[in-house]
């Protein structure tokens, strides 16, 4: 009998040091578990954190190198803005050119301001409803931005969300209010150029890549605590594709898939620094007709939909892999072409014709679509500024002739616009 009580002795014993040893697997196993889920938890609330500044600090940028860019553009085109800067007076042709959609781009409204604070010149919007924000820039954040770029000479960029002005950016999912000081050649800040770009595109954009990257940066980091070795290879696979991402982003508008504004300026601007002949670059300012009233009457999202599809026209109708186009802003796109002949420029917009003419039918919409184009091929003497002049003289003489058509720039239109 105590033989029996040992022996069962031993083997509770044995069941019990069994069950206690289990118990430490289990409790090291669920320690470890409970360690990677709350390392990749935290990862990723960090994680999503930066990518929201990095989000926020991308658009601040890219809002600040399009409205650097417009500046310097408005100087080159308007020497004398300086003064109305400085003043707010300037003659009545400089006044109106300032309103010329040429000039405005693809900003959505702009203010000129002195030193002192005071409002020298406010742009007209036919799609933008400043009211609020207007109003709101007797408060102390327009105070405290303007005083920042003057002080510090650099820009000051903030970020507005739809919730911020309600009723004046009804339809823009995001919008980019920059103030640019301009500084005078000894130095002295005479004034702050404000700017309001539409970010939406960009934010939707930039939101979608930086959640698939960081989805993916999550998953990546369980595999490092896991697999080391595995997880860094990859993760450095995910960063170089993450950057090819976002320079993709920087080129191509993301709504229509063409080149967006800064590529096509850059491509002019390397065209013409480069030739000490500029001649033969073909140039045709493509502008879709009636395009506010049919957003008013269809709504956006047609509007969206007729924008791609005048897109998908135009790249149909290129030569080949020289030739481009890009969305200038808004309704207008830009198709150039190098080394070509008017000859060839008309068979390309003539084609441009064709694509067009069909009929886009969408939810049960059905609209004719036609546009407008300005055709112009450069000579030896043009400039770019001269060149988008020309091709956009004579996209103001098709439409003055009643729309839908393709009009080649001769001098005479001058004296007619």
């Amino acid at each position: 009998m105590r033989y029996d009580r040992v022996q069962l002795s031993g083997s509770a014993a044995r069941k019990s040091k069994a069950e206690t040893t289990l118990a430490k697997h289990y409790l090291i196993a669920a320690s470890v578990i409970a360690f990677v889920i709350i390392t990749v938890a935290a990862f990723s609330l960090v994680t999503d954190a930066l990518l929201q500044r990095q989000i926020l600090a991308s658009i601040e940028e890219n809002a600040e190198s399009r409205a650097q860019i417009w500046k310097e553009r408005l100087f080159r085109a308007l020497p004398s803005a300086g003064e109305l800067i400085r003043s707010g007076f300037g003659s009545e042709e400089h006044l109106q050119r300032l309103h010329d959609p040429l000039v405005l781009g693809d900003i959505l409204h702009f203010e000129f301001f002195n030193a002192d604070g005071k409002r020298t010149f406010t742009s007209r919007s036919s799609t933008f409803d400043m009211g609020e924000a207007l109003a709101a820039q007797e408060n102390e954040s327009h105070k405290h931005s303007f005083a920042k770029a003057v002080a510090t000479g650099k820009p000051v960029t903030t970020i507005f969300h739809e919730h911020a002005y309600q009723s004046s950016i009804e339809r823009y999912h995001a919008i980019s209010e920059t103030y640019l000081p301009v500084v005078a050649a000894d130095g002295e800040v005479i004034g702050v150029i404000e700017l309001y770009l539409d970010m939406g595109h960009f934010l939707e954009t930039l939101e979608g890549a930086f959640q698939f990257v960081g989805t993916i940066t999550s998953i990546g980091t369980l595999i490092v605590v896991l697999l080391p070795v595995a997880a860094f290879g990859l993760r450095t696979r995910q960063v170089l594709l993450a950057d090819r991402k976002l320079l993709e982003l920087t080129r191509f508008d993301q709504l229509t898939g063409t080149l967006n504004r800064n590529s096509l300026s850059e491509f002019m601007e390397t065209y013409f620094s480069s030739h000490d002949d500029p001649s033969g670059l073909g140039i045709l300012f493509v502008d879709i007709d009636h395009f506010k009233q049919l957003n008013d009457r269809f709504g956006h999202a047609y509007g969206d939909q007729v924008l791609q599809h005048i897109a998908s026209a135009l790249m149909k109708s290129l030569r080949g892999s020289s030739d481009l186009v890009g969305r200038y802003g808004g309704d207008e796109f830009i198709v150039l072409c190098p080394n070509t002949t008017i000859a060839e420029l008309r068979k390309v917009h003539q084609r441009l014709a064709a694509a067009i003419a069909a009929r886009l039918e969408k939810d049960d919409i059905d609209h004719t679509i036609s546009v407008s184009v300005g055709a112009y091929v450069t000579t030896r003497s043009d400039t770019e500024r001269l060149a988008l002049h020309a091709a956009d003289t004579a996209l103001y003489e098709a439409k003055r002739r009643g729309r839908n058509q393709t009009v080649e720039y001769a001098p005479d239109m001058e004296v007619a616009k």
